[in-house]
């Protein structure tokens, strides 16, 4: 085969920078790309020009606003699409981004190619597609029998996974594939480690670094403060990002005393400052892949307070921090008092964060995966 290449099926390439991190390491290693990106938007202002890049991507017309209903007629779209712009020729194995969403299209492409994928399973394929699309559970089965390997970012997720009914009966021929490969952050953290503090302030300083969607679930962390003041803990909750255009938002940071909104903060070194004069990163996602924000909190010395059952749960023992319901306000505040009241039993090996989860050692797993399968 001349010049094979490993293609990668992306959706969501070009909201998420943990996909270019990921390729850039790759290419390092000699490996030879093809990103194809499902458009579901005009992001003009986020493609990036082709020769900033070690590796072509390839975008596909753009998607209706229906194909997020009709999944079906989504793929069908994107199968001829992907025809007609790449040529399989060259194609040596298929990384596909998400089990559904891009799964789909992996499977497609095995089956008339014979060219063999992994999949990896994300948020919305265990809490949209597994929990609520039951038509499409056969499709997602057919995906992770069809696939060499099934990439969970979190052991949350891999016991969320094995423990759901969807594999109930088939988990003997699947089990084997199941395997947990995390996220990486970028290197300025890895370079700037910080130590954690002795003893929290006061005013205890807490952070939260995110979106002001629902699913962030910022109004709860607000109640929760709210309720610790109650109990006479004195806490300032240090607000990054958001919408301040966003109405909800906007009252919502304006009518309590104690947050304090920092606005957008894009440059890491600022970022990185402001989290050294901080003392918990908090934020109880209802739902996260992973959270890449976590890392970077705890490479800069704070405990964090996260999501059971979701992101980087199970990825350390308890002393990073606590995690907790995200539908429950008063678990989100007990989890944050207890890391005020205990705070030096949190004490974390920031040097394992550096050495674990690194692009560099994490590309050089996907690497070795390509050529195991490549053998056969």
């Amino acid at each position: 085969m001349a010049n094979p290449v490993v293609l990668h099926i992306t959706n969501d390439y070009l909201g998420s920078s943990v996909y270019r991190e990921l390729y850039i390491e790759l290419s390092k290693r000699g490996v030879k790309q093809l990103v194809y990106c499902p458009m579901r938007m005009p992001w003009k202002n986020k493609i990036p020009a082709s020769n900033e890049l070690p590796y072509e991507i390839v975008y596909s017309n753009m998607l209706k606003s229906y194909h997020r209903v009709f999944f079906s007629k989504k793929i069908r779209f994107l199968y001829k699409d992907i025809e007609e712009k790449i040529s399989f020729s060259r194609v040596a194995y298929i990384h596909a981004s998400t089990l559904f969403s891009d799964g789909a299209l992996a499977y497609l492409l095995h089956k008339r190619y014979g060219i063999p994928y992994i999949v990896t399973v994300r948020n919305t394929d265990l809490n949209l597609f597994i929990k609520f699309m039951c038509h499409l559970r056969p499709l997602g089965l057919k995906i992770l029998r069809g696939a060499r390997k099934a990439v969970l970012i979190s052991p949350a997720y891999k016991r969320r996974l094995i423990e759901s009914s969807f594999l109930k009966n088939y988990l003997s021929t699947i089990e084997h594939k199941l395997e947990v490969i995390p996220n990486g952050i970028n290197i300025s953290w890895i370079k700037n480690p910080y130590p954690q503090k002795p003893n929290v302030s006061s005013p205890v300083q807490l952070l939260f670094v995110g979106k002001s969607t629902r699913l962030k679930n910022l109004d709860k962390l607000v109640r929760a403060v709210a309720e610790l003041y109650k109990e006479n803990y004195r806490c300032v909750l240090n607000i990054v990002g958001g919408n301040p255009a966003d109405r909800k938002f906007s009252q919502l940071i304006d009518r309590h005393s104690f947050v304090k909104y920092h606005g957008k903060i894009h440059d890491r070194k600022k970022l990185r400052e402001l989290m050294r004069t901080c003392d918990i990163f908090t934020m109880p996602s209802k739902r996260e892949t992973f959270g890449l924000v976590y890392l970077e909190a705890l490479t800069q010395g704070l405990p964090v307070v996260y999501t059971k059952n979701e992101g980087i749960d199970g990825l350390f023992d308890a002393t990073i921090g606590e995690a907790v319901n995200p539908n429950d306000v008063s678990c989100i505040k007990e989890g944050i008092k207890k890391v005020i009241d205990h705070y030096n039993r949190y004490n974390f090996d920031q040097q394992k964060i550096i050495d674990n989860y690194n692009w560099e050692k994490i590309s050089q797993i996907y690497v070795e995966i390509y050529k195991s399968d490549l053998k056969r």
